[in-house]
């Protein structure tokens, strides 16, 4: 569905505030937008906006994450988001790092809460083996160098216009609370 449309969705953006967002902008003022559509666009456009917006997003946590001094090298995924090949294809070429397709077997991320536990508890002296043994891996998805490159010129778009719409989101849903009294 989405391979009709290019990375870069024909220059639309979304971002995925529909809650406010957690990290890494602590934001509850936030909001969903969709910037730059056009006549010209099409519903590929839009949905593969979607797609690419939530790994902009991602990519937003993931950067914040290595600032602090993290590793990450790999993302695993799991469940209903896990089963569109698309958007896996462009969570690998946003983050730069192979994605993990996991078994349904594998549980969700309650495993992965109960497996860090288990290890903490001595359950599991050795949670990579662990892992390893309950957690298996259907199909590994790396990154296509073109879609690579695309987002790494659209992502810092994707960054400021966050930063430069964050005070009128502010003043926005300080004067739409004001309109509720």
């Amino acid at each position: 569905m989405n391979d009709e449309s290019r990375p870069g969705s024909n220059g639309i953006f979304f971002f995925p505030y529909l809650l406010g967002e957690r990290a890494p902008l602590w934001n509850n003022y936030a909001r969903g937008m969709l910037i730059g559509m056009g006549l010209d666009m099409k519903r590929s456009d839009l949905i593969r906006s979607i797609f690419e917006g939530t790994s902009y997003s991602l990519r937003h946590v993931v950067e914040t994450v290595k600032e602090s001094g993290a590793k990450a090298d790999v993302l695993r995924i799991c469940g209903g988001g896990a089963k569109s090949r698309t958007w896996a294809q462009i969570k690998a070429s946003m983050l730069k790092m192979p994605v993990y397709l996991l078994d349904e077997t594998s549980g969700d991320v309650p495993v992965g809460d109960a497996l860090i536990v288990g290890h903490k508890v001595g359950v599991f002296p050795d949670l990579t083996k662990a892992v390893e043994q309950i957690v298996k891996v259907n199909e590994i998805i790396q990154p296509i160098d073109e879609w690579v490159n695309a987002y790494d010129k659209l992502y810092p778009y994707y960054v400021e216009m966050y930063r430069d719409l964050d005070k009128d989101l502010k003043r926005l849903k300080s004067t739409v609370d004001g309109l509720l009294v």
